[in-house]
């Protein structure tokens, strides 16, 4: 389960099955949205809220 925690540069799961790259990242209040790029997708940035996130399976790493 998500906990909007999620990072740019991430590899996710969707709750759907799919899975991608979050290249970016749009905050509006309280609302978070994750644009995507979808493997085996359209080439387009598909936009997905943090409840559809299963779980982060690669994360970028962080600096030292």
């Amino acid at each position: 389960m998500s906990t909007s925690k999620e990072k740019l540069f991430d590899v996710v799961r969707l709750k759907d099955g799919r899975e991608g790259a979050i290249v970016h990242i749009s905050k509006n209040g309280n609302k978070i949205a994750y644009g995507m790029d979808i493997e085996g997708g359209d080439p387009d940035i598909e936009f997905v809220t943090p409840d559809q996130v299963e779980k982060v399976i690669w994360s970028y790493p962080a600096k030292k």
